[in-house]
């Protein structure tokens, strides 16, 4: 009798501890889609023939930009093409919030803005949401997570289908882009509460 009454604890304990391992299995589930979940609320893309790039944090708690990372095309004063790839650290960031960057308002050199009829492409934003989970959201609306998901090896350098050339691309560091209005405007359209 004893040893039935054993092996039924047995059977039981196994079972609660199947029971426990699959409620923190599907607790560790929900924790990232709930991480992700935010990250879903940040997007950017650009507006007015590409004259501005919009950066938009739709959630109701405030994110870091590490980086947005975007190239600038047009024509300087001699005629020649310019091909200028930026790669601009924005930091905190306030819920419900759109940042425009415009291309008049960008220095190409310590010296020199960006032409007027210069057109900006965003290739990726990176960012770090509340609970300091870091995010790279992609030109084609993807969200990756350096922690979590795989990255294209060489992001950095190849999205949508174009190819970052270093020769043709001049990266613009060392340039403060000093005073750079980023024109705040609060969204509207913000996630629901929780």
């Amino acid at each position: 009798m004893a040893a039935i009454s054993l092996i039924a604890t047995a059977i039981s304990t196994y079972y609660g501890a199947a029971v426990a391992r699959d409620q923190l299995k599907q607790s560790q589930e929900d924790s990232r889609k709930e991480d992700r979940l935010q990250a879903t609320r940040v997007a950017f893309w650009t507006e007015s023939d590409g004259r501005e790039l919009i950066i938009a944090n739709r959630s109701l708690d405030p994110i870091t930009v590490n980086g947005v990372y975007f190239t600038a095309h047009g024509f300087d004063e001699n005629g020649v093409n310019l091909y200028l790839a930026y790669d601009l650290p924005l930091y905190a960031m306030p819920p419900c919030m759109r940042y425009t960057i415009k291309a008049k308002d960008l220095r190409q050199s310590k010296t020199k803005f960006l032409p007027k009829d210069a057109w900006l492409r965003p290739w990726w934003l990176r960012f770090g949401d509340n609970s300091a989970e870091f995010w790279v959201r992609d030109n084609l609306g993807r969200i990756f997570s350096p922690g979590e998901d795989a990255l294209p090896e060489n992001y950095t350098e190849y999205f949508d289908g174009f190819q970052l050339n270093a020769k043709t691309y001049k990266e613009v560091v060392g340039v403060a882009q000093d005073g750079l209005d980023l024109h705040p405007a609060p969204l509207k359209d913000c996630a629901p509460p929780k």
